[in-house]
């Protein structure tokens, strides 16, 4: 997908969303590439995020943003980061966001539920638009001092069966500031989370451990939720997620090969 995504500094107002290397991401636009949306679906998902981002999200991150709905990719305003709807991604992932030379994207698979993967990428670029800021808190595993824990607010509690609906669009809930914090809840906008750190079926957590110079994954992926060490990330590594998917892929085939 060729990106023409250029955000522009913005004087930061009350719950503007958080910069990344200095430039505030505002507005998002959900554009399709080269995919057929009907427009009322389109403009349909686009509000229902925007009440999510306004009214759910930002009260509790501090964090806010426009979200409007955009049928021609070239009528994208240059300022606005884009959340681009296409017809398949190139990985297996329904959705991902990173970035293009410093500049927010995402992009999300217009099969099955998408409006609900729509909603946990755009909660997510705008919670961590580079895709590796941490926030410092008690490590999830007992005893483990501070740790520093990626922030991706809806990788925990990821999924159909802990969405709600706004007007009818599904979206995702999100771990509030507590989960990572360790304070009391609540832990999640729609209560699913019932503890810090906890990690529901079907989602995930990534935290770096400072003193030991390890990286740490824990998923609820099979039958139970599963704690990955992953070791020193090289520094040569730029999409953090993405070298920590394929590490915890490779144990888990490591894993897989022993007990059969």
């Amino acid at each position: 997908v060729g990106l023409t995504i250029r955000p522009h500094r913005r004087d930061r107002r009350r719950r503007d969303t958080r910069g990344f290397g200095g430039v505030a991401v505002s507005h998002i636009a959900v554009v399709p590439y080269q995919v057929s949306i009907d427009p009322g679906l389109l403009t349909r998902v686009a509000a229902a995020l925007q009440r999510q981002v306004h009214e759910h999200f930002a009260p509790l991150w501090q964090i806010d943003a426009t979200v409007s709905p955009f049928v021609e990719w070239n009528s994208v305003p240059p300022d606005y980061a884009r959340l681009i709807l296409v017809d398949h991604l190139d990985s297996s992932a329904l959705g991902v966001h990173a970035t293009k030379d410093g500049q927010p994207y995402a992009l999300v698979g217009t099969h099955g539920d998408w409006p609900l993967v729509a909603s946990h990428e755009l909660l997510e670029m705008l919670a961590d638009p580079t895709g590796q800021k941490t926030r410092r808190g008690p490590s999830p595993k007992p005893g483990g001092g501070d740790v520093e824990i990626l922030i991706e607010v809806c990788d925990p509690c990821q999924g159909k069966r802990w969405a709600y609906a706004i007007d009818g669009i599904p979206v995702s809930d999100f771990c509030t500031p507590a989960f990572y914090d360790g304070g009391g809840g609540p832990w999640s906008y729609a209560n699913n989370i019932k503890a810090a750190h906890q990690v529901l079926q079907d989602g995930y957590l990534i935290w770096h451990d400072p003193a030991k110079q390890e990286w740490w994954r824990r998923d609820w992926l099979g039958q139970a939720p599963t704690d990955y060490a992953l070791g020193p990330m090289p520094p040569t590594v730029s999409f953090l997620r993405g070298h920590i998917d394929r590490l915890t892929r490779a144990q888990r085939k490591r894993k897989a090969a022993k007990k059969a």
